[in-house]
């Protein structure tokens, strides 16, 4: 698995006892969802995950009443996992339903030791619409593998020590140098997305890790209408011309 920074806030979080429900910003395809599944399942007895994108059944659990106690025993009663403490609720894909948003308040407010992550990756349109918790919500955003990140799964811990540990304001050993420059290109060709990156590190075949970037450029690609109807629902919703229409 590829080491991310993000992870010990991550850590950090779950292992706070007034942590507050934590909101994962990001694009897709980098790594929230596996972040959770793979780096906090080992922190909890069970994870309760829910996609609202795929179970749209479910946004009814945060329709009318949104006390903690119905959400909570609706959604034990639904998916058969008793939520507890050490039962963490991850709720995936949480910008396909934003009432769920201004659920996390309630969650917290009512039920604080119960443990809550949502996700997503069109959350500014979504938190737009509900606006956001404030004061009852953490948020941490995981990018794309930053070169530091890239050096630190390439085996590079030693190079990448006497960068951080450099004086800029004298110049860089030419040795040193000439090493940094051939491990940016190498990071440019491969980008930062962990699936491309995590294949490239494995095999070093650079054919193999093109594929799986034009497949993510393909679905980027698929997914720019659903950014556009949220933009322009955004903006009708908003218009002074729109509003006066209403009127």
């Amino acid at each position: 698995m590829l080491q991310r920074q993000i992870f010990d806030e991550i850590k950090q979080w779950a292992t706070n006892p007034t942590r507050k429900p934590l909101i994962l910003r990001g694009a897709r395809q980098v790594g929230k969802s596996f972040l959770v599944a793979n780096l906090l399942r080992p922190l909890f007895e069970n994870i309760l995950e829910i996609n609202l994108e795929k179970e749209r059944s479910l946004h009814r659990c945060f329709e009318g009443d949104l006390s903690a106690s119905y959400i909570l025993s609706t959604l034990q009663a639904l998916k058969g996992v008793k939520l507890s403490a050490t039962t963490l609720l991850f709720i995936d894909e949480i910008q396909a339903f934003p009432p769920a948003i201004t659920a996390l308040r309630y969650l917290y407010e009512g039920a604080p030791h119960i443990p809550v992550i949502a996700a997503g990756s069109l959350l500014e349109f979504a938190l737009e619409q509900v606006g956001v918790p404030v004061g009852r919500v953490q948020f941490a955003s995981i990018t794309p593998l930053t070169f530091e990140e890239f050096l630190l799964n390439s085996d590079q811990s030693l190079f990448l020590e006497a960068l951080q540990s450099h004086d800029f304001r004298t110049p860089f050993p030419i040795p040193l140098h000439e090493k940094g420059l051939a491990l940016v290109h190498e990071y440019l060709g491969v980008g930062g997305m962990p699936e491309a990156c995590a294949q490239y590190l494995k095999d070093r075949d650079i054919a193999t890790t093109e594929t799986i970037l034009s497949s993510l450029i393909t679905g980027y690609r698929n997914d720019f209408p659903r950014y556009a109807l949220c933009s322009s629902s955004q903006t009708h919703r908003e218009s002074p011309s729109s509003r006066l229409f209403i009127r």
